[in-house]
């Protein structure tokens, strides 16, 4: 089978993986609005933005979760917040094992859910009331559900 897979920020080629393990990101075409298009020099700007796009509550977070925040690369972040174009026409054609999650309270997770149907050998988990970083924080809830898939491989 030829191909890539991944979505959000990379891409890999489908013939060098036996699965892939994908969180929080689908493969459908997408347009930011003008008004979140920044370059990520203004932290606390850039911030509030992402938030409000993913529909995360920052006074919900608490200060330590703010801070890991904050201490990322802004600039890097906003380079990777680019329009795409769908992958929409591939996901048939995408044989080799894929497990997809995403927290139900994540503003993509009904895209996450319609891509795992759409591909033949896809497998799909939600995470409750979680959003889509906190998704990636909760290794205690993602593990369970990706290392008996990975065994299985």
């Amino acid at each position: 089978m030829g191909g890539w897979i991944g979505f959000g920020m990379g891409i890999m080629a489908a013939d060098s993986l036996k699965a892939a393990i994908i969180g929080g990101a689908h493969p459908y075409g997408r347009k930011l609005p003008d008004g979140s298009r920044l370059d990520g020099t203004n932290p606390d700007l850039f911030l509030e933005r992402f938030f409000q796009r993913q529909g995360i509550d920052r006074e919900q977070m608490g200060p330590a979760k703010i801070a890991e925040f904050v201490d990322n690369d802004f600039q890097a972040i906003a380079a990777a917040q680019q329009d795409r174009q769908t992958l929409e026409a591939s996901l048939a054609s995408i044989e080799k094992p894929v497990l997809l999650y995403v927290g139900e309270s994540d503003g993509g997770a009904a895209q996450v859910n319609q891509c795992a149907t759409q591909m033949p050998s896809a497998e799909f988990f939600s995470l409750l009331g979680l959003n889509h970083p906190e998704s990636f924080y909760r290794s205690d809830l993602v593990l369970p559900h990706v290392l008996p898939f990975l065994l299985a491989q």
